[in-house]
């Protein structure tokens, strides 16, 4: 019985595969999805010595435990890692659904007014007085 292979990350563009042989995450791969967001995949294991520094539009898989497929073009590595983290940066997409608050006018105007009290000598002389 054989299983289609899950498929992790998608990476839409280029991919930077960051080792570290200090860390216990000794291999991410950085790079951005189709949705537009900046994923951070982090394996827990050692990076294969012969993956390349930067990667064109890979795309990862998950083969069975402990078993995942990197896949670039016609070329692929084959990665047993005790984890795998996945991070995706939806700040974009958070700051388009969530539209900023300007700050109440009254607020702005004190604001504009204390700083520019205290821009002058004279002024900061007389916020120095309430101090």
């Amino acid at each position: 019985m054989s299983s289609t292979p899950a498929t992790v990350v998608r990476f839409s563009a280029e991919v930077e595969c960051r080792r570290d042989e200090s860390s216990p995450l000794g291999l991410t791969l950085v790079g951005r999805t189709a949705a537009g967001d900046i994923a951070h995949l982090a394996f827990l294991c050692a990076a294969p010595a012969e993956l390349p520094a930067q990667l064109p539009a890979a795309t990862v898989e998950c083969l069975g435990p402990q078993q995942y497929r990197i896949s670039a073009e016609d070329r692929s590595w084959l990665i047993s890692a005790a984890r795998s983290y996945l991070h995706r940066d939806v700040s974009a997409q958070f700051r388009h659904a969530v539209p900023e608050r300007q700050a109440p006018l009254m607020k702005r105007l004190f604001w504009r007014v204390v700083l520019g009290v205290a821009a002058h000598p004279l002024g900061r002389w007389w916020l120095s007085r309430f101090s």
